[in-house]
């Protein structure tokens, strides 16, 4: 049976349970062509962990285009752990070990969890915010004029309080660092019975990892999950949002199109909402990633919309996320903000680093504002970047594959 035809006959047939996406299908005959020039029809591409591979090909391409599961998810105990996909992969490669597996994935330090897995090779392709968001950013506003009238010049902006990001809100309100708007939902944990002391919420999540900072800012934890937890202490209609977690704030859209849409679509909702009512006034973006613990993780739209709306970032991330965004030639503008906590292993220790040792930035505004002018040229070279690779993207992919085929199992 020809590869292309074998193809078809192991795609998706249901949402699989692995991190495949259905989404990936339209990059299936630049990964299905590179990779026949190997192995002629000896290979397809599974989206699907409940197929017979019986009979399948010696050779399977996984396509994934998401993060690999995590426990900092949710802010309750979560039913995903960060090595149970790790190891749905590791056992469908035991059970057929007689079929080399290629894992195209846009987590750029996956290969780390399969490195004892001889039949198992990860090909790191892109990043999320890369791949995944060509259609829903192209054409989006690039913010290079801004207008500093509001009270706040920076962001940190949330859809989902988890567990990472309720850590950071806590440490800035704690802190009290005001001068920034905070945009989340509290209701996870006003809402949730387990959590009706700072203690309790300690101690419902098991983050061993937090008690390396809660020696020194214990104090601050405590006042700012106090300030969440009660609404109070700061000013919720000027510095933070507190409503619903909707994306969108349906009196701020002027538009035809339907909210269901601009809820979900991050480009529509970068465009018509976060370039105009945040962006355009601020100068700072502290960046909150999906994920800050596992290494299974990726970069998201989240640095993409820093990156179209001009702010020097602070990227709260997995450790390396900063390297590696300079490895594909960003200015991360390092005479500016201090990212020395990329290097740090501890994920709330490298937070907590991030916050204090640009502090200074995040208080003084006439300073931050100054910077921003003085620097304003510097952040279209970021732009034109972005859109060099999106315009390049087949090309980078394939040139990814082959690298990875002809010199082994590399992460990069």
């Amino acid at each position: 049976m020809p590869g292309s035809e074998l193809s078809k006959k192991f795609n998706h047939k249901s949402r699989p349970k692995l991190p495949f996406s259905v989404a990936s299908s339209k990059l299936f005959p630049t990964v299905l062509k590179t990779f026949q020039s190997y192995f002629g029809d000896d290979v397809c591409i599974l989206t699907d962990s409940s197929d017979d591979l019986g009979t399948a090909p010696s050779n399977i391409v996984l396509l994934s285009y998401d993060h690999w599961g995590d426990d900092e998810f949710l802010l309750s105990d979560s039913s995903i752990r960060p090595i149970t996909m790790v190891q749905q992969v590791t056992d469908l490669a035991d059970k057929h070990s007689n079929k080399q597996f290629y894992v195209l994935s846009v987590a750029p330090f996956l290969q780390e969890y399969f490195v004892d897995t001889s039949n198992v090779t990860v090909i790191y392709w892109s990043d999320d915010f890369l791949l995944n968001y060509n259609t829903d950013y192209h054409g989006a506003t690039f913010v290079d004029n801004k207008e500093f009238t509001k009270e706040w010049h920076w962001l940190c902006l949330a859809n989902n309080l988890r567990m990472n990001r309720a850590v950071c809100f806590m440490l800035l309100l704690g802190l009290e660092i005001n001068q920034g708007y905070l945009k989340f939902d509290p209701v996870l944990i006003n809402s949730h019975d387990s959590y009706d002391s700072f203690k309790s919420f300690l101690k419902y999540n098991k983050y061993t990892y937090l008690n390396s900072i809660t020696a020194k800012f214990t104090p601050a934890l405590r006042k700012g999950f106090d300030k969440i937890k009660n609404q109070t202490g700061y000013t919720c209609s000027e510095f933070c949002d507190l409503g619903t977690a909707r994306r969108i704030n349906p009196s701020n859209v002027n538009n035809n199109s339907s909210l269901s849409d601009l809820i979900g679509n991050s480009g529509i909702n970068y465009n018509k909402v976060l370039s105009q009512y945040y962006y355009k006034h601020s100068a700072i973006d502290i960046v909150l990633e999906t994920v800050l613990i596992s290494r299974t993780g990726i970069l998201t739209e989240k640095y993409l919309n820093t990156v179209y709306g001009s702010n020097f970032p602070i990227i709260i991330a997995m450790h390396g996320s900063v390297d590696l965004l300079r490895k594909y030639g960003f200015d991360l503008f390092d005479d500016i903000i201090d990212h020395s906590y990329d290097t740090i292993n501890d994920p709330y220790l490298r937070m907590t680093q991030a916050i204090v040792d640009n502090r200074a930035l995040l208080e003084d505004r006439e300073k931050t504002i100054d910077l921003w002018n003085k620097n304003k040229l510097r952040f279209r070279s970021n732009f034109e970047l972005i859109e060099n690779i999106y315009a390049n993207k087949h090309k980078l992919i394939e040139e990814k594959i082959r690298s990875t085929m002809n010199h082994g199992k590399d992460i990069h």
